[in-house]
């Protein structure tokens, strides 16, 4: 049984932030840090297999996440 492609968009909408808020000061200096050095591809894998473990926390038993892989702007799920 095939299973419907569904939009990047749908996906990210199941991921719920808990954290609580930052004050404004902090958000800014974490800002900039992001802007002054890139992730490294380890950070990326961390964040990634992090995130496919809470977002499958809210998912039915029967619904997965198994991988999240960054895309380009042109990426469709709807064209193969």
């Amino acid at each position: 049984m095939a299973l419907p492609a569904v939009p990047s968009a749908a996906v990210a909408a199941a991921v719920v932030d808990d954290a609580p808020a930052a004050d404004s000061a902090a958000a800014e200096g974490t800002a900039q840090q992001q802007q002054s050095a890139p992730p490294s591809e380890e950070d990326l894998d961390s964040r990634a297999e992090r995130m496919v473990g809470e977002i499958n926390k809210h998912l039915p038993k029967d619904v997965k996440v198994f991988d999240i892989i960054r895309t380009t702007n042109t990426f469709d799920a709807r064209k193969g």
